[in-house]
Order: C-alpha cells, then sequence, then structure tokens
C-alpha cells in the first residue's frame, strides 16, 4: 500500500515566528452624581457611579467601592446598566457606610464612544442638614485604582411633624366630647401653611372651638363651619426647635356634640395635616370615645 503524504508550503524563506495578542490600552473614567438633591434627613438619597472605558482594551475585574459620609448609609442598588458583564456577583451588606460592589468587565471603546458602566444605589439619611463628601473609588485587575472626584451630598432642611389627638371620655348620648389636636414640629425647617382636618365619627356633629395654643403663628384665618362634619383649621407657620428648645407646637381644642339616639359604642376620627405643599397626611382611629346610655 502506498501512503500518500501533504507537504505544506509556507512563502517566504527562514522559520516560522510566534505572534502574540496585544490586548490595547485602558483608559477609566469615574464619575458621581447626586440624584436627589433635595433630599432631607429620614429620606433616601441615589447616588449615580459612572465608570467610562475610552480605551482601546478591555478593563477586566472592575470592582467599584464606595465611602459615604457619616449619616449616610446604605439600602439597596437600584439599577446597573451599559454593556460591562459582569463576571463576578459580590454586593453590599445593608446599612454598610462603605459598599462595593463587584466585578464586571467593561468593554473598551473611544473617546466618541466609550465602554461604559452605571450603578445607581440608594443611601438612608440620618445625617444633619449640610453638604458633606461623598468618595467612589474604582479598581481592576489590570489598571491602578481609580477616583471619582469627591461629591457633595445635600441635605435640605425639612419639617417633621408628630401628631397626638386625644379626648375626653366617656360621654353621655346627647352631650359633647371635647378633643385635643396637638402638632409638634421637630424638623430642621418650618412647616408652612399647616391646614389641619378632623373627620368626625357618625352622630357627632363640630360645636365650637374651645382653644387654639402653642408658639405657631398664624398666616391665614380658615375655621370650621356652624355643625361641621369635617371642621377645619387653617393656616399657621409651626416653627422648628431652636438651638436646645422645645419643638414648635400647634394646639387646637375643639367640642362635638353626640346626637340623643347615637348607639353606645366606643367612636374614633381621623386627623389630617397638610404642610409645606406635600400631601395631606392623615392618622385614623384617633382618640376614641365611649358614647354610653342617659341614665
Amino acid at each position: 500500500m502506498t501512503r500518500l503524504g501533504l507537504a505544506v508550503i509556507v512563502a517566504g524563506a527562514g522559520p516560522l515566528t510566534s505572534c502574540s495578542l496585544v490586548s490595547g490600552n485602558i483608559s477609566l473614567t469615574v464619575r458621581q452624581t447626586d440624584l436627589s438633591p433635595k433630599s432631607a434627613p429620614k429620606d433616601f438619597k441615589t447616588i449615580e457611579i459612572e465608570i467610562v472605558n475610552s480605551g482601546s482594551g478591555v478593563a477586566r475585574g472592575i470592582v467599584i467601592r464606595d465611602a459615604l459620609p457619616d449619616g449616610f448609609s446604605y439600602v439597596s442598588t437600584k439599577s446597573v446598566t451599559g454593556d460591562a458583564i459582569r463576571t463576578r456577583t459580590s454586593d453590599p451588606a445593608i446599612n454598610t457606610p462603605s459598599p462595593t460592589w463587584g466585578a464586571w468587565s467593561v468593554p473598551g471603546g473611544t473617546a466618541k464612544r466609550p465602554g461604559r458602566l452605571v450603578l445607581d444605589f440608594d443611601a438612608a439619611v440620618s445625617a444633619a442638614p449640610a453638604k458633606t463628601p461623598n468618595f467612589a473609588e474604582v479598581t481592576g485587575d489590570d489598571t491602578d485604582p481609580v477616583a471619582a472626584p469627591p461629591l457633595a451630598l445635600s441635605v435640605q432642611p425639612t419639617a417633621a411633624m408628630e401628631l397626638q389627638v386625644t379626648s375626653r371620655s366617656p360621654v353621655t348620648q346627647g352631650q359633647g366630647a371635647r378633643y385635643t389636636i396637638t402638632l409638634r414640629n421637630t424638623g430642621t425647617a418650618a412647616a408652612h401653611g399647616t391646614f389641619i382636618s378632623a373627620g368626625l365619627p357618625s352622630g357627632f356633629i363640630y360645636t365650637a372651638t374651645t382653644e387654639i395654643g402653642g408658639n405657631a403663628l398664624r398666616m391665614g384665618r380658615t375655621d370650621p363651619l356652624p355643625k361641621s362634619l369635617l371642621p377645619s383649621w387653617g393656616t399657621w407657620d409651626v416653627p422648628s426647635p431652636e438651638a436646645g428648645g422645645p419643638a414648635g407646637t400647634l394646639r387646637i381644642v375643639f367640642d362635638a356634640s353626640v346626637v340623643g339616639d347615637e348607639p353606645p359604642g366606643n367612636y374614633r376620627i381621623s386627623v389630617s395635616i397638610t404642610y409645606n405643599n406635600l400631601p395631606a397626611q392623615t392618622v385614623a382611629d384617633q382618640a376614641q370615645v365611649t358614647v354610653v346610655k342617659k341614665p
């Protein structure tokens, strides 16, 4: 049997040379943005970190580290967008002040069309009103650490209203109930245009306002209509506490009569307040009044 051999002819003289792959350069830029600059104490602040690779090489093993200022703590990651590929999943623990995420490969690109990785996350705000710097840094397998310019996180002054409703109980059919509504502003800004409404239970009718007190400044005059089922009062500016001082307060005391044939039982009211052009805040099932039969 005859074996046929295959001959490979390489054009050109001399031995074959080995080839090497050139990965290209990596050029990272890191930016951060405060997406909720009007956040206040007890709010959530959304921070965006953007990594841009305008070099031609892939940036591998990219890890994001953030150092939140005092009074901020990580809550959750809202979104991750861009054209990066996640190669290892490592996410921050809730309430940490130093969230870290990993890891991604950010593709190369050009100055006009770079590879991008954009991460948005929420932080809980307990800091006092101020502007404090946030620091973000990116590390990778083939690059030195790259830091974003410090970002001043703003916390705005805000009102924080506490509502308490009490009543005199029990009352007899056909007699009157007395309610006290107390507002306390424990925040860092005044509550402007404060307006109060009380939703009375069935069989209760507003009769009179007996007291308006506290250190709130009345700006407009709205008072309940006679025999109203939804007595309303307005408007006040309730001040914030001065340094070391008590909270700003507004106290309204009013009477409501109970119709003579209202069945015995327990009755509660709801109270709504509005201030600073915010949506109304309603507290239901307040100030239980027990109605008893006539002797």
